[in-house]
């Protein structure tokens, strides 16, 4: 029933004088039918929009065509130059980037939790902004109960955790027999953050590689050089600068309450290549050796 059909009901019902109670009540039924039947109609349309909206996302993402989900991989290191700047006390510290490639984030989930998992990251994508970039972060914007968030970053950790691993040699050898040879690999803590690029209006997954220590200790944007053309020079304003800046901020967001959990659960450890030996304990004091009978 439209709402054109109700005017003209109550029309006919003035006309003809013979407006009453019930011909009020069978307005006031038709009118709310009406709404209701609007509302439902606009319900179930969003809906369905939803759903077709999953539908596309998950057939792109069993056919491996879906291409937003490329990341570019690297890393940025800062060295100290053993140069001090005239105007200061402090020393120019240098800083590099390595660009990786390319990773395609599917084949980081192959397994039966891909699609659910692909699902959630590109939705808290969405979220992303230049305040804060990185994608897992927004994870409780997409998942509302707590217990399903909580596995989820149990399934992201492992499948992230078991890719980067391999990728940086961490699935390496252990010493054959521990007990006889103390020494052990040195390994390093690093976080594959996971974040949305705001570059020139053109929104891109980048993922970075960084160094716990480092990111502890980050240099003043004011002692730091980038290198142009083979020599390192002082520019505030090159576009390499922005990684220090994206570091400091993304230091931020992994400190905060809805970061806190990335670098607990998505830490892999890199072989340094270098061994430690680990020292005997020391026999306890009033403890001596018993005599041999």
């Amino acid at each position: 029933m439209s709402a054109l059909h109700v005017l003209s009901l109550s029309a006919e019902f003035a006309e003809a004088g013979n407006w009453s109670a019930e011909h009020a009540s069978e307005i006031v039924h038709l009118i709310v039918a009406d709404v209701i039947k609007g509302i439902i109609i606009a319900t179930v349309g969003g809906y369905v929009g939803h759903k077709l909206a999953d539908r596309r996302t998950r057939k792109a993402i069993l056919q491996g065509d879906f291409e937003d989900d490329h990341a570019v991989f690297g890393d940025t290191s800062f060295y100290p130059s053993g140069e001090m700047r005239p105007e200061s006390d402090q020393e120019w510290v240098n800083l590099t980037m390595r660009t990786f490639g390319n990773i395609e984030l599917e084949k980081i989930f192959e397994g039966k939790h891909k699609i659910a998992l692909m699902e959630y990251i590109l939705k808290a994508s969405k979220f992303c902004s230049a305040e804060n970039p990185v994608v897992f972060s927004h994870l409780d914007k997409v998942i509302k109960d707590p217990v399903e968030l909580e596995s989820t970053k149990r399934a992201i950790s492992q499948y992230w955790v078991n890719y980067f691993s391999s990728l940086m040699g961490g699935n390496f050898e252990r010493v054959k027999n521990p007990q006889q040879d103390r020494h052990v690999p040195v390994e390093r803590p690093l976080i594959p953050v996971l974040t949305m690029e705001y570059d020139s209006s053109v929104k891109k997954f980048r993922i970075f590689l960084l160094d716990m220590e480092q990111l502890a200790s980050l240099p003043d944007p004011d002692n730091v050089r980038v290198e142009v053309d083979d020599q390192f020079v002082r520019d505030p304003d090159h576009h390499y600068m922005q990684r220090l800046r994206s570091y400091i901020l993304i230091r931020e967001i992994l400190e905060s309450d809805e970061g806190k959990w990335i670098p607990k659960y998505t830490t892999v450890r890199e072989p340094t290549g270098e061994m430690r030996m680990i020292p005997p304990p020391a026999k306890p004091q009033g403890i001596s050796e018993a005599a041999p009978a």
